[in-house]
Order: structure tokens, then sequence, then C-alpha cells
């Protein structure tokens, strides 16, 4: 039931935290290759990123129903390194979450925590990310 009303209302109060939209493009513009690897329907994450105007920028879509296993197992992230071409040690997990932390280290992959998701920053950061930022714009400076 909650899956069934979740979908009709997708976008309803959904938006991008300010600065991702321009930071995806940002980094897209510079090269980097761009993949969503979530918990959520992947459905459900290609609808919000076509509303929200960032499905053109990622190469890869896989949510928690693509797969056999979901988020911390590492099949999500290495699916989508392989079918993105990418070396694992040219990868970087960016996510908001204990769970994106765990699964990063999982997958052999560095991560970066962002601090304005919905976890509180001092519990993102006791699971000790190997970078942090806490403005979207910060992601550019790790590409060396």
């Amino acid at each position: 039931m909650f899956l069934e009303h979740y979908g009709a209302h997708l976008l309803d109060s959904t938006v991008p935290y300010p600065g991702v939209l321009r930071t995806v493009e940002r980094l897209r513009a510079a090269g980097v290759c761009l993949s969503i690897a979530t918990n959520k329907p992947e459905a459900m994450a290609v609808t919000i990123g076509r509303g929200l105007g960032f499905a053109q920028h990622f190469t890869g879509v896989l949510g928690g129903d693509s797969l056999p296993t979901h988020k911390p197992d590492p099949a999500i992230v290495l699916a989508l390194v392989e079918r993105a071409g990418v070396p694992l040690a040219q990868t970087l997990l960016v996510g908001d979450s204990p769970v994106d932390v765990a699964t990063a280290r999982a997958a052999g992959v560095a991560v970066c925590a962002v601090t304005w998701g919905l976890t509180p920053p001092a519990v993102l950061l006791a699971t000790n990310p190997d970078f942090a930022v806490s403005q979207p714009e910060q992601l550019l400076g790790l590409l060396a």
C-alpha cells in the first residue's frame, strides 16, 4: 500500500538539495561517469531522476528491486562499476547514510559522506568515510 501511494506522489514535494543539480552537471562536464545505486525501487528512482532533471547525467541506475540483494551488499555497486567500465580504484561512492559507507567498504571503493541528507552528521561521520563534504560543490574538489 505504501509503495502504491509513494509511486503516485513521487514528485509532489521532492526537490533536489540546493547545489546538487549544478554539481552533477559540472561533474558530467568534467567527464565523470555517474550512476545511482539506491534501495528505492528502480522505476521510482528513474522517475524521480527524470522529474528533477537528473536522468540524462547518469549512465546507470539500479534500485532495490534490480538485483536479488540490497545495500549494504556490494553487488549493486559492482554491477554499476562493471556497466560503466570504470576501475574500482577510480570509483567513489557518494552517500548520506551509514549503509552507503558500509556498501562502499564491502565493494572495495572509496566513499564520501554528504552531511546534508537525512542522517545526522555526527552519526554519519562516526562511520569513518574516506571523505566528507557539507556542500555539493565540494565534490568537485575530489576529482583530483
